[in-house]
């Protein structure tokens, strides 16, 4: 890809874009629910259990939170080095920026909006005057991924080519096979295989050269 055709960079969540812990991490200390979460993280990681099984065991953890109670909680998760500074750099370029994640939107809901990012994905909750109530709307997989930043590229004219998929797992790995440029950022080896790039470090500002920054 020419670097003056990105058109869209599409970021993992998780890991990426958070450092130390994952939302749900975060999340299971901030709400007294560690042991389950990291019970249900380990079966994942491990693929004895899907992200369906994992969204089924765990959105009863949210029942009768509100937005406020989930935005108090995630408030002091910690990001990337220099995370809202290059997300805006990007989008000074006239390039679009998403989140694609398979996590909660009701995790990632208030830190997409500190990094002023508009559209992101993820697993559903149902709610009521933005109170959860525990129930599922939808799931989110891996494979949805690419249905998720298909329609928003098909939405703004961009084709898929001209898009960056910024991830650090096997999660990021159907949409790495079929956009542009795949960046394995603090990756796992399972996302490395599947990259057209790997970088390792703590700042986001190492991804701007690979997006032609």
């Amino acid at each position: 890809m020419n670097m003056s055709e990105v058109k869209l960079v599409s970021f993992d969540f998780d890991m990426t874009l958070t450092k130390h812990k994952s939302a749900m991490v975060h999340f299971s200390h901030q709400h007294g629910v560690v042991a389950q979460v990291k019970h249900l993280e380990r079966e994942f990681i491990a693929g004895r259990i899907t992200t369906r099984q994992f969204a089924d065991a765990s959105a009863a953890f949210f029942t009768n939170l509100s937005h406020d109670d989930i935005s108090n909680m995630m408030d002091d998760l910690v990001l990337i080095d220099h995370c809202l500074e290059v997300i805006e750099q990007i989008k000074a370029q006239g390039i679009h920026v998403i989140i694609s994640s398979v996590g909660y939107r009701a995790l990632i809901r208030p830190i997409a909006q500190k990094l002023n990012i508009e559209v992101f994905s993820g697993v559903d909750l149902a709610e009521q005057n933005q109170v959860y109530n525990g129930d599922l709307v939808s799931y989110f997989n891996e494979y949805n991924k690419i249905t998720f930043v298909q329609k928003y590229a098909l939405q703004h004219n961009i084709e898929l080519e001209h898009i960056v998929a910024v991830g650090d797992s096997a999660t990021d790995v159907p949409l790495f096979n079929v956009v542009g440029k795949a960046i394995a950022f603090n990756a796992n080896e399972v996302a490395q295989k599947h990259a057209h790039h790997i970088i390792d470090d703590q700042s986001l500002k190492s991804l701007l050269p690979h997006i032609g920054i």
